[in-house]
């Protein structure tokens, strides 16, 4: 079997059989060619905000980029890995906060609250 300048032979350990690296190059321009069909893709948007929402708790606050509260408390209950009640306000406070920046709608940003250490009591 002749072999051009662009191929060569590559044992098959499997099989025992040969093959040429013209079929790896003929599926490669195969691939081009399909890449190539594809058109430019449209650019996409997403909704925005000027609103946070501060959802605080007592051992957690969530930042919520959201239009209203109720949509705040579903997107922190949604992304909260611990189950927290952020959709009952007697769990969790919601303040709001309208920024000159846009917020991408639907981040979240949850964290935990520190406390500063208690002095001793003393005797």
């Amino acid at each position: 079997m002749p072999l051009n300048d662009m191929a060569e032979r590559r044992d098959n350990p499997v099989s025992g059989t040969k093959r040429l690296m013209d079929d790896d190059l003929k599926a490669n321009a195969a691939i081009d060619e399909a890449a190539a069909e594809v058109g430019h893709a449209t650019p996409f948007t997403v909704r925005e905000t000027h609103r946070l929402y501060r959802l605080r708790g007592e051992r957690f606050v969530a930042v919520v980029a959201a239009d209203t509260v109720e949509e705040a408390r579903v997107l922190a209950a949604g992304y909260d890995l611990r189950g927290g009640g952020w959709r009952n306000p007697d769990f969790a406070s919601a303040e709001v906060e309208e920024t000159t920046e846009r917020h991408v709608f639907g981040d979240v940003v949850i964290s935990s609250v520190s406390f500063a250490p208690e002095p001793p009591k003393g005797k």
